[in-house]
């Protein structure tokens, strides 16, 4: 009996650390960091019963009529649209694929193939359109963004980076939430070694620039899990500025089961790999145009780490938030056949992201907080990541009021 039990327990107990493990994140730093760049600094969330605990947004108020006019080089380079065989479209300078097996025919079909499913998607969803230019700069639209990522290779591990894009969402003045592969690629060389995000970008029209990303974080479980495991599939990027002091940011939300089971309306915000166009700028290759679009549908299933719904959605959206009622409560994270879906923000994760957002966050001391809602019955929680924590000065110290 007790030769029984013995592997049977470790077998549990294997499972259960592995578990626990799974619900860490992972960090890749992709450029070195000044000390004290950035600050620790609580995050005050709240908690409406039969909704769920959400931190407050911030809406910068601002809207941009001009933007820098930005020169692209003249001899910027060709970038070629490749389908992956995962399904995945990469983008790769012409003169890599020159004297390889890769036909003509091909090339034209990875265009086509991207056109056809950007026709099939409007077609069979009526709720799929374009956000206009004015329209993407205001709320919750101009929190969203397009991501040009650099992984180390293509899926058929030509010798050159790759290039993919993906979306996210502003979640506090220099943090991006997104779909962790967008920042770890299993068939792509790992970590991406290279992100750019450009907020409320409508063609070549940049209101509030671009930023790069400085650290990377996802979850332990999605690195080394299996590729097709979404459970952990969502990821941060803690950018160089904090440009979500002049865009805002959205709202995060822990949604409860009852909540969700009443099958609220979800809708999706992202950019669509379609209308990329990809140039360099002093050598350094930039999205020169992209279009936003926006989707939306009613929640019908909800999982313990998973939501899944009907939205049709375009490649490019990966990474895209889940919203309702103005709250990212999930990111998109795949559509593959009849089964579309994302990495909901449980309460692990939701814990996970703002122990982040408070240990790599740059200060702005005339931070202007948002008012108090009225008419709900909410508690307040205060959170402080106990890694790195370290006292600050009362000037950098950013008071919040409850949204």
């Amino acid at each position: 009996m007790r030769t029984l039990l013995i592997p049977l327990l470790s077998l549990l107990y294997g499972n259960s650390s592995y578990g626990m493990a799974s619900q860490e994140f992972e960090e890749q730093i992709l450029c070195p960091i000044q000390p004290d760049y950035f600050q620790e600094d609580k995050i005050t969330y709240s908690h409406v019963k039969g909704v769920g605990s959400y931190t407050p947004p911030y809406d910068s108020g601002k809207h941009q009529d001009i933007a820098e006019f930005i020169i692209y080089d003249e001899e910027s380079p060709k970038y070629l649209v490749q389908k992956a065989i995962d399904g995945k479209h990469e983008f790769i300078e012409e003169k890599v694929l020159e004297g390889r097996s890769l036909e003509e025919s091909k090339k034209e079909n990875a265009f086509q193939e991207v056109n056809r499913v950007a026709q099939l998607a409007r077609i069979s969803n009526e709720k799929m359109t374009k956000v206009s230019s004015s329209k993407a700069q205001t709320v919750p639209y101009k929190f969203v963004g397009v991501l040009l990522i650099t992984f180390p290779h293509t899926q058929d591990k030509i010798n050159s980076p790759t290039r993919c894009i993906g979306s996210g969402v502003l979640v506090g003045p220099n943090h991006v939430l997104t779909a962790g592969h967008n920042l770890y690629d299993h068939k792509r060389g790992g970590w991406a070694q290279d992100i750019m995000f450009t907020p409320a970008q409508h063609k070549t029209f940049k209101p509030f620039g671009t930023t790069k990303g400085t650290i990377l974080r996802t979850f332990r479980g999605w690195i080394q899990g299996r590729e097709d495991e979404n459970d952990y599939d969502i990821g941060l990027i803690i950018l160089s500025n904090p440009i979500g002091y002049k865009a805002g940011w959205i709202s995060l939300l822990n949604a409860e089961d009852n909540f969700l089971a009443s099958h609220p309306t979800l809708t999706i915000i992202g950019y669509s790999l379609q209308d990329a166009k990809l140039k360099t700028k002093q050598g350094v290759v930039n999205i020169k145009s992209a279009r936003m679009y926006k989707q939306a549908g009613i929640l019908q299933e909800m999982q313990p780490d998973r939501l899944l719904y009907d939205i049709n959605t375009l490649e490019g959206q990966n990474g895209a938030p889940i919203i309702t009622d103005s709250r990212v409560l999930g990111i998109h994270t795949h559509r593959e056949g009849a089964a579309i879906g994302g990495s909901r923000i449980t309460a692990n994760k939701f814990e996970r992201i703002l122990e982040t957002i408070s240990k790599y966050r740059i200060p702005k001391t005339d931070y202007a907080a948002p008012t108090t809602s009225q008419g709900e019955e909410i508690e307040e929680y205060e959170i402080n990541s106990e890694r790195g924590s370290k006292n600050i000065n009362n000037s950098h110290f950013i008071k919040r009021n409850v949204y």
